[in-house]
């Protein structure tokens, strides 16, 4: 197991400036939107080859994590949007969904930790 906290909430306590209830409500609201986004970014890798999608999705839970920075989530979107677009580029028989995966099975794993 990795050193690093789980999750690190210094940027949460920051903008909600000592309001507890204005932190869990971020809090709440992250929990909410990314995990429901991780389903629908498992659901796009999964199941469809369409890497617009994928980048898109990537990209949209991003600004979540920048705020509730659980580790490396915020790497590891930005690694796997990065990913998706050069896959968007290649023709469909050269395209390879393997470091895709493994980005989102490393999120999957932490995020359920």
């Amino acid at each position: 197991m990795p050193d690093t906290p789980i999750v690190d909430f210094s940027f949460v306590y920051d903008v909600a400036e000592d309001d507890h209830q204005y932190s869990f409500e971020l809090i709440s609201l992250y929990l909410k939107t990314v995990s429901a986004g991780l389903v629908k970014l498992e659901e796009l890798v999964r199941k469809t080859d369409d890497y617009e999608a994928i980048h898109k999705q990537a990209h949209f839970l991003k600004s979540s994590s920048k705020i509730v920075q659980v580790r490396n989530m915020y790497d590891n979107l930005m690694a796997m949007e990065a990913s998706a677009i050069e896959q968007e580029g290649k023709p469909a028989a050269g395209r390879d969904k393997h470091e895709i995966s493994r980005l989102l099975d490393i999120m999957t794993a932490t995020f359920s930790e």
